[in-house]
């Protein structure tokens, strides 16, 4: 074997051999390593029970079984510290393997990742055409690593990290994920699709934004249609989850993908922008058979909104989840966040009596606390403005807990508040749903 693709999971300790979805961005690293000519294999830790222990062990059996030249790890920052673990032990344990770690958290904290663990390289962004490089040069001998674009890597005890590399401009040339080495029901969602990459929005607490260098692009409908149509065919599949960030920004698009999927039969849902829905639409993916739309809503008062770059107003919001609503969407979630830099004891008390009117009207809500996820303007604007960190253990970023110091509201108080503001919403919805029931 060429390469070992590995997912780490989610959890020190995975208590069910089922996952939320596959792991669609090592998929798209190996159909392309695959087209190449390369052997690869796709290990996901968070179908495997057991612990972390539990899972070096499968790990080190698998690296002396299959022998793979390199092992490729992803992670994300609440399991940073799993990756840790398992590429110090397998390097370790086998000096001559090469490491490579990828991912949104890889990309931003290169430093840390290579200074902290023995992996030889890390990727920065997408990884598709970096990746092959990378093997050519390593299994190949092919080039020099210093001339592969979008890397990090070690010369001596120096930590060299190369040019930029350009974004992929046409989506449609990567190949369409190859999910015949997975096992459909090792996942509670296995018909994921992914049509286009970053976000139209500039929200300063989200990472889509730096990944994709501010770019928003898309995949053509006919591209996405053929993955759709092969899901269907080679895997039965009838119900689908877009995860795009906002998969709703092209009517003309939407509207073609909507058809083939009337014609499927398919139950699907998707995550889209309150600014990026209306009427008709809402009627034609109704018509096609969408069964769930989440909003990122985020705050319940205009002057956060603002200031977090959402570019909502809560007038709007209410009137856009209500067409949605009303449009026949069984499934309509809408997420908030409190804590921001700016928040006050009063505007996270008015996100909370949005997130209730919301309820009331027949949505279904969630509440997060604000977190500086690393490469986000968020993260940027509490180091420029020297704001307080309560932590900087990574396995802490689980969105339930206060990561930093908000001059107005002390971590204190404000996990107080949100605590028992979450209890009281939790019992709104289990109250409305009976009440529906």
């Amino acid at each position: 074997m060429d390469i070992l693709l590995v997912q780490v999971s989610n959890e020190q300790i995975v208590v069910k051999n089922k996952a939320e979805m596959p792991p669609l961005g090592l998929l798209y690293l190996y159909t392309n390593i695959k087209k190449h000519g390369y052997k690869s294999e796709v290990l996901d830790l968070n179908t495997c029970i057991g612990n972390i222990k539990s899972h070096l062990e499968m790990l080190i059996q698998i690296i002396k079984k299959n022998k793979p030249k390199i092992i490729g790890f992803s992670s994300f920052t609440l399991n940073y510290y799993s990756f840790k673990y398992f590429c110090n032990k397998i390097k370790k344990i086998f000096p001559q393997l090469i490491i490579f770690y990828g991912g949104c958290h890889a990309s931003f904290t290169i430093n840390q990742s290579m200074k902290e663990t023995l992996a030889d390289v890390v990727i920065k962004r997408e990884g598709e055409e970096t990746i092959i490089e990378l093997l050519k040069y390593f299994i190949n001998n092919e080039g020099q690593l210093n001339d592969i674009k979008g890397i990090a890597y070690r010369k001596g005890d120096e930590i060299i990290i190369t040019k930029e590399r350009p974004l992929i401009k046409e989506l449609d040339e990567i190949p369409i994920p190859d999910r015949s080495i997975l096992k459909p029901d090792k996942y509670k969602i296995f018909g994921t699709i992914l049509t286009s990459r970053g976000c139209i929005g500039k929200c300063i607490f989200c990472s889509a934004e730096a990944m994709s260098g501010g770019k928003y692009r898309i995949r053509s409908s006919e591209s996405v249609c053929e993955e759709i149509e092969m899901l269907n065919k080679e895997f039965g599949v009838k119900e689908l989850s877009f995860i795009d960030n906002t998969f709703t920004v092209y009517r003309k698009r939407t509207e073609k993908i909507c058809s083939l999927l009337k014609k499927l039969n398919i139950k699907w849902d998707c995550e889209s922008r309150i600014d990026c829905i209306n009427k008709d639409l809402l009627n034609k993916m109704v018509e096609s058979g969408c069964q769930g739309i989440q909003y990122g809503i985020e705050s319940g008062d205009d002057r956060v909104l603002k200031d977090i770059k959402k570019l909502l107003t809560v007038e709007q919001v209410f009137k856009v989840v209500k067409l949605t609503l009303d449009s026949g969407i069984k499934t309509v979630f809408c997420g908030f966040i409190v804590g921001h830099p700016t928040d006050t004891k009063e505007s996270i008390m008015n996100t909370f009596t949005l997130a209730k009117k919301l309820v009331m009207a027949g949505a279904f809500v969630g509440v997060k606390i604000s977190t500086p996820f690393p490469g986000t303007q968020l993260e940027k604007e509490i180091i420029k403005k020297k704001i307080k960190m309560k932590t900087n253990n990574w396995s802490h970023y689980n969105l339930n807990q206060p990561i930093y110091e908000t001059p107005n509201i002390s971590s204190r108080e404000l996990h107080k508040l949100y605590t028992r503001q979450v209890e009281e919403l939790t019992t709104l919805m289990q109250s409305k749903q009976f009440s529906l029931g």
